[in-house]
C-alpha cells in the first residue's frame, strides 16, 4: 500500500464516527484501524488534512435499522422518510440533513414536540418514548 493510499484510508475511517450515523463500536474500530495506518506508514496525525470533496450520500440503512429493533418501518421518499408512533405522533428523518423531529397532531395542523440530529439522538429518544415490547415468555 503506497502513503498516498493510506492517506485516503485514514481520511475515510475518521469520518466514521456516530454524528454521522455509525455505531461506537464501529467508530472505535475505525479510530484504532486510523491510528494503526498512521503508525504503520510513519505519518503524521498533522498531516491528514481532509480532502475538500462533497459529502457522501448517507443511506437510510442506519435509520432503518433503529426502528426495526422497535418494530417499526420506514416510509421513505425520496431524501425524507416518516414512521407513526401508536400515539397518533409522526417521527419525520430528514436523510441528507441527518435531522429528524417529532410531530403531534393538534387543531391547527401538526406541531413539533422535539427536534434534534443524528441517529443516537433519536434511539435514546425512542428508548424513553418509543413503544415497549413486551414478552409473556418468561
Amino acid at each position: 500500500m503506497r502513503v498516498e493510499d493510506a492517506l485516503r484510508k485514514i481520511r475515510l475511517l475518521r469520518k466514521l464516527v456516530p454524528e454521522n450515523g455509525a455505531f461506537e463500536a464501529e467508530a472505535e474500530t475505525a479510530a484504532r484501524l486510523a491510528q494503526t495506518l498512521l503508525e504503520k506508514h510513519c505519518i503524521r496525525s498533522e498531516d491528514v488534512r481532509p480532502v475538500a470533496t462533497p459529502s457522501p450520500q448517507m443511506t437510510w440503512v442506519y435509520w432503518d435499522q433503529l426502528l426495526s429493533e422497535y418494530g417499526m418501518s420506514l416510509d421513505n421518499f425520496g431524501r425524507r422518510a416518516s414512521v407513526r408512533l401508536a400515539n397518533g405522533a409522526l417521527i419525520v428523518i430528514r436523510l441528507a440533513a441527518n435531522q429528524w423531529h417529532v410531530q403531534h397532531p393538534s387543531s391547527e395542523g401538526w406541531k413539533i414536540m422535539t427536534r434534534d440530529f443524528g441517529v443516537e439522538s433519536l434511539r435514546a429518544y425512542l428508548a424513553q418514548y418509543g413503544p415497549r415490547s413486551y414478552s409473556l415468555a418468561g
